[in-house]
C-alpha cells in the first residue's frame, strides 16, 4: 500500500501492477484469518473473548501491563500508518471488488474495530485506554466516545454508564448521547442509532461511511448518504444528525440541494458498496 500510493521503498511513483500471484494470495489470507475482532454471525469473537477472559483473570496491576503489551504490538501498524496517513486515506474510496484497496479498507476496519472493542473491554473494567496510550506513546484510538461506541457496549444507555463510571460521574465529550425530556428533536437522536441491522452489521456500515466521508464536503457526502439509505442501511439522516457525527463537510447549503438528486454511475456503484458490505 506505502509503495502504491506513499512512493516508499524505491524513489519512483507507485505502480499499478503487483508480481503474478501477489493479489490472489492477500485474498486468500484477508478471506481465511479466523482471528478477525468482529463478532461474525454469531456476534461471538474469539480473540476479544480471550483477550476480556485474560484481563479479567488478572489483578489490577497485571490487567495494566497486559493492556500495555498489547499495545505495542500494534506500533508497527500505527508507524506505517502514519507516515502518509491523508494518503492511505484516500485509499478507501476504491470500490473495486478484491482489488489492494478493498483488501485494505478490510484491514484498516478491522484494526479500528479491534481499537474500539478493546477499549470498551478496558472501561468496563474501570481502565481507561487513553491514559495506557500516552504512557506508552501509541495511539489506536482517538476518543471515547458514546456515539462512536454504543454499538460494541450494546446500547447508548450502556456506553454513558461506563463512560461516567469511568469519569467520575460525567460523560466525556460533552458532545456524546444525552437522554433529555420530552419529545427528542431528530438532533437528540444520534446518526449511529439510524445504522439498521445486527452491531457487527452496523459497525460495517459505519466503517465504510466513514471511509467514503472522511475528508469530504457537501454533494460528496449527500451522494455518499443518499447511496447508504438507498442501500437499505440507513434510516434517512437529516444534516445536523450527519455533521454531528462527520463534523467539516461544509454548509447544509453545500449538501441539500444534491441529496436526493443523485444518479449515475458512480452513485450506483456506491449503492453497490453498501449492499454488499454487510456480506
Amino acid at each position: 500500500m506505502h509503495f502504491e500510493y506513499c512512493g516508499i521503498g524505491n524513489g519512483t511513483a507507485g505502480r499499478k501492477d503487483y508480481p503474478d500471484g501477489v493479489l490472489a494470495e492477500i485474498r486468500e489470507r484477508t478471506e481465511t484469518f479466523n482471528t478477525w475482532p468482529w463478532g461474525g454471525v454469531g456476534n461471538c469473537s474469539p480473540l476479544m473473548d480471550e483477550i476480556a477472559d485474560n484481563l479479567a483473570s488478572l489483578p489490577d496491576d497485571g490487567r495494566q501491563m497486559y493492556a500495555e503489551e498489547l499495545l505495542c504490538k500494534m506500533q508497527t501498524w500505527v508507524w506505517l500508518y502514519s507516515l502518509s496517513k491523508e494518503k492511505l486515506d484516500s485509499v478507501s474510496n476504491s470500490i473495486r471488488l478484491h482489488s489492494i484497496e478493498d483488501f485494505f479498507f478490510t484491514w484498516r476496519s478491522a484494526f479500528r474495530s479491534f481499537a474500539e472493542k478493546l477499549a470498551v473491554i478496558l472501561v468496563k473494567l474501570g481502565i481507561n485506554i487513553l491514559d495506557i496510550q500516552s504512557r506508552c506513546g501509541i495511539t489506536i484510538i482517538e476518543r471515547l466516545d458514546v456515539n462512536d461506541l454504543w454499538m460494541v457496549f450494546g446500547t447508548p444507555q450502556l456506553a454513558e454508564y461506563h463512560l461516567s463510571k469511568l469519569n467520575g460521574g460525567s460523560v466525556v465529550p460533552k458532545e456524546s448521547y444525552r437522554v433529555k425530556a420530552g419529545r427528542p428533536s431528530s438532533t437528540d437522536v444520534p446518526f449511529t442509532s439510524l445504522l439498521i441491522g445486527t452491531a457487527e452489521e452496523r459497525n460495517k456500515i459505519l466503517n465504510q461511511l466513514r471511509a467514503l466521508i472522511d475528508g469530504r464536503k457537501g454533494k460528496r457526502v449527500a451522494m455518499v448518504i443518499q447511496a447508504c439509505v438507498e442501500a437499505g442501511k440507513l434510516c434517512e439522516p437529516t444534516f445536523p444528525q450527519v455533521e454531528s457525527y462527520f463534523p467539516n463537510i461544509g454548509t447544509p447549503q453545500a449538501y441539500s440541494p444534491h441529496y436526493g438528486h443523485c444518479k449515475g454511475k458512480e452513485y450506483n456503484a456506491i449503492v453497490e458498496v453498501f449492499k454488499n458490505c454487510t456480506k
